[in-house]
């Protein structure tokens, strides 16, 4: 007789950062082992390290089906260090995460807003003393 066990799928591998822009990069991954039940879905994570917490990033395409091997990450901070992993999903379970990405930073970007709290004056002759919020 032969014993088929189900489980969740076995974590993603070879997780590669490319196309590092100031608020999005593209990540690609490997399957894992889908534990004989078809993988259905792809969750992305990022964190900033070293200690910053692992969470759930918006994605293109939203929903990453279980057939796709890459997926660009939105809504990301310029300038700034970040990791990624990827879990894989089936109908029973999520399974581990993959190891992490090396380590990335976004580009540099214009600021978004205008500083705010804005005041000066004093100093010597021929300076300037600008403070901001």
């Amino acid at each position: 007789a032969t014993v088929l066990v189900r489980g969740p799928p076995g974590p993603p591998g070879g997780v590669v950062v490319r196309d590092i822009g100031d608020t999005t990069v593209q990540l690609s991954w490997s399957r894992g082992f889908d534990n004989h039940s078809p993988i259905a879905k792809y969750t992305l994570q990022a964190r900033t390290p070293p200690a910053g917490k692992w969470k759930q990033v918006r994605t293109n395409p939203a929903n990453i089906e279980g057939n796709a091997e890459t997926a660009q990450v939105l809504g990301l901070t310029p300038w700034m260090d970040y990791e990624f992993r990827v879990l894989a999903s089936n109908i029973l379970g999520t399974g581990e995460p993959s190891g992490p990405s090396s380590k990335i930073r976004t580009k540099e970007a214009a600021p978004s807003v205008a500083p705010s709290g804005l005041s000066g004056g004093g100093g010597a002759p021929g300076e300037l003393i600008v403070n901001w919020t």
